[in-house]
């Protein structure tokens, strides 16, 4: 496909986006940034006062992300965000698992929606959402509620004994902040215009 062939889903897109940071420029007047992940030991309890304007752009800077990398789970933040709140997880944790074990869920074996590392890739679920849904219960279950509450302690018990892996999900979470923090200025200056 030529170049000029991709200028049209780029205009729709674009006229999408603007779209929707319209939309909450004219809906919401404040919206609350939640805390960075700054490092592997940094606590994953999420901010429990955060607005549903603020989870919004969680929820897009999540889309963003995984349309970014090409993920086939691109349609499936609001599982993402349902998991975070169901389980008071920090919204962009379990999805940074998925970008570090699997690539987003590109590089798993055909129809077994695992991708967060589980049992070698043995294990399968019959969707993304129930996957997603899983291991958000069990990193509550298993780990928070165990007092195991910050990125490097899981690491330890989640993927021993692998030294990076707390960095490199704390890598995959600031992608999620980073595009959090250019909807938020998108969003203040069109709410500024």
């Amino acid at each position: 496909m030529s170049p000029q062939g991709k200028q049209p889903n780029m205009k729709i897109k674009s006229i999408l986006v603007f779209g929707l940071l319209f939309f909450m420029a004219t809906t919401f007047s404040k919206v609350e940034a939640t805390a960075s992940v700054a490092d592997p030991s940094a606590i994953l309890l999420p901010e429990q006062s955060l607005s549903a304007r603020a989870r919004i752009l969680q929820k897009q800077a999540i889309t963003n992300v995984l349309v970014r990398y090409d993920s086939p789970m691109k349609a499936n933040a609001d599982a993402f965000m349902d998991v975070a709140y169901v389980y008071n997880l920090h919204p962009y944790f379990i999805p940074a698992i998925a970008g570090l074990e699997s690539g987003f869920g590109r590089h798993i074996k055909p129809n077994s929606h695992i991708a967060f590392g589980w049992g070698g890739g043995r294990i399968v679920f019959e969707n993304w959402d129930s996957a997603i849904m899983t291991v958000g219960k069990s990193m509550r279950t298993k780990y928070i509620d165990r007092d195991i509450v910050t990125i490097s302690s899981i690491a330890r018990v989640y993927a021993p004994p692998s030294t990076t892996w707390s960095s490199k999900v704390v890598f995959f979470m600031t992608q999620f902040e980073k595009e959090e923090e250019k909807l938020l200025k998108l969003h203040e200056a069109v709410q500024a215009s």
